[in-house]
Formats: structure tokens, C-alpha cells, sequence
């Protein structure tokens, strides 16, 4: 079962990420139909609603269901400015009000100061959808605001040996165990963009399972057992926070940082983070 198709609980604010644009916006739209549909049966997978709010969806002509996209490599805050505006009416047909946003890293600083502060109090009965192969581009202000929803294929990651992936996700927690692991993950730029794909799947799925969902297509299924018993030990929050980490190491690599200092802090940072069970 997809479970964009089966969450119960909707969220003002969400973020999908992953390398294949057509199935960040393929899945947008399902999640703006499942929230829409005028079914009985209500939007099950592989089923083709031929309900009135479906089709409009399909077709991109629903008056709740608004589509944002940058022509000129940004958004611009006039355009925020006005969102913000129909968002504040109630849903003409629908029972939420959607606003999708895809290349959600073409927000310009203005702009993304704008949306954040309409995520602060974000309009009743209206949910955020920002696509985005780029997720450490956003503010991780806006980030701490939004649910993550990874779209990876499995083909798309290659992990390191299974000795290897089994350290990376036990995180050791004494400094000598870091120092090693550090070493490992760092011997080269690949390795350590890999790792850090690797931990961004790995606690992804952790959250997926904390809110009681299913990961897409996670090169991960293999762990989902270690994965399942340890969301038991996290909270939500630190979950969160684990992945804002990555993706500031995920930045900073970009600017040439050294790669074995950036690793021994990464590992660091991450083991601190546990925290009671919620």
C-alpha cells in the first residue's frame, strides 16, 4: 500500500525529496486527490478515481489545488504573497486547500522567508507540498516545519558492504568506535556522499515507521526489523533533527571542507541525539 494513500493524520506542511522529478510530481497529485476525493470508496492504489475532483486534479484545473512552478529559476515572494492569500479563503470544492510548490529550492530569500512565516501559522484547512531533488538548499527552518517524504529508487543507491552498513547505522557511541567509522566513511568524496544517502534513507525510514507508515521503495527493507525496534528508542523530534544534521554535512561537503573532520562531527553530533521515547 503506497502510504501517502493510507496516512491519517494530515500535516500542514510536507516535503518531497528524491532524484526523479516526474515521481515527486506523480505523487504529489495522488496525495492532493487522496485528500480531495469525492469517492465513497475513497483513492485506493492502482485504482483510477473517475470522481469530479480527481479528474480536475489530473487535469490541473481544481480550484483548491494550486501549482506553483518557476519559469526563471525562482519563485518569487509576490507569488508566495498571493497563496498566501487564497489559502486564507475556504475550500471552494474540496475539503483542503492544496498548494504544491515544486522546485521548492528556487525560492529566492525573500520568498522563503515568506513561506516560513506563513508555515508558522499556517491557514486552516490548506497543506504545503514543496518538491525538491534539493533538500539542503531550504532553510532548515522550514525543513523543522515540514514532514519528509523521500522518494528513492533502490537502484538509485549503492551501500557500502553489508560490515560497513552495519556500523554506519549502529552509530558508535565511543570516540575511538567514531574515529574509525570517520576514517572509513571519509576516504573519498563518493564514499561519503554515499554514507550520507545512506543516513538520510536510514532515518527517513525510522520516521516513516515512527508515524506508523511504510518507506517507499526503501533500498532498506532488509533492516526493516533494526529499523522498526530502534524508531522505538528516538523521538519524533530527534529523528528531525538527526536528519537537519545530514543535510548541513551534506552542504558543507560541497564547499571542500575536510572530509574527515566533517565526518568525526557528523558521527558525533548524531550519537548525542537519542533522547526518552515519546
Amino acid at each position: 500500500m503506497n502510504p501517502l494513500l493510507n496516512i491519517q493524520r494530515v500535516h500542514s506542511a510536507y516535503i518531497f525529496t528524491g532524484t526523479d522529478s516526474l515521481s515527486l510530481k506523480e505523487e504529489a497529485l495522488l496525495f492532493a486527490k487522496k485528500l480531495n476525493c469525492l469517492s465513497s470508496l475513497g483513492l485506493t492504489e492502482g485504482s483510477m478515481c473517475t470522481c469530479l475532483s480527481c479528474k480536475k486534479i489530473d487535469r490541473l484545473v481544481h480550484p483548491d489545488v494550486k501549482w506553483i512552478e518557476s519559469n526563471d529559476e525562482t519563485i518569487k515572494i509576490d507569488t508566495l504573497r498571493e497563496l498566501q492569500r487564497e489559502l486564507h479563503l475556504r475550500p471552494y470544492e474540496g475539503k483542503w486547500k492544496v498548494a504544491i510548490i515544486n522546485g521548492a529550492h528556487h525560492l529566492n530569500p525573500a520568498s522563503s522567508n515568506s513561506l516560513l512565516k506563513i508555515l508558522e501559522e499556517p491557514p486552516k484547512h490548506s497543506v504545503f507540498i514543496l518538491l525538491t531533488p534539493y533538500i539542503e538548499n531550504l532553510l532548515p527552518t522550514i525543513i523543522s516545519r515540514c514532514h519528509i517524504i523521500r522518494l528513492t529508487c533502490a537502484s538509485q543507491i549503492t551501500f557500502p558492504p553489508i560490515e560497513f552498513l552495519n556500523d554506519l547505522l549502529s552509530l558508535p557511541q565511543n570516540a575511538e568506535g567514531r574515529f574509525e567509522l570517520a576514517k572509513k566513511i571519509s576516504k573519498d568524496e563518493a564514499t561519503l556522499k554515499n554514507c550520507l544517502e545512506v543516513f538520510l534513507t536510514w532515518y527517513h525510514d525510522l520516521l516513516c515507521f515512527k508515524q506508523g507508515l511504510t518507506p517507499i521503495s526503501s533500498p532498506l527493507k532488509e533492516k526493516e526489523t533494526l529499523a522498526k525496534n530502534m524508531c522505538h528508542q528516538l523521538t519524533s523530534q530527534a529523528i528531525y533533527d538527526k536528519l537537519h544534521i545530514i543535510l548541513e554535512a551534506k552542504k558543507n561537503l560541497s564547499f571542500q571542507v575536510n572530509r574527515e573532520l566533517l565526518s568525526e562531527t557528523l558521527l558525533l553530533r548524531l550519537s548525542q541525539l537519542t533522547g526518552p521515547n515519546e
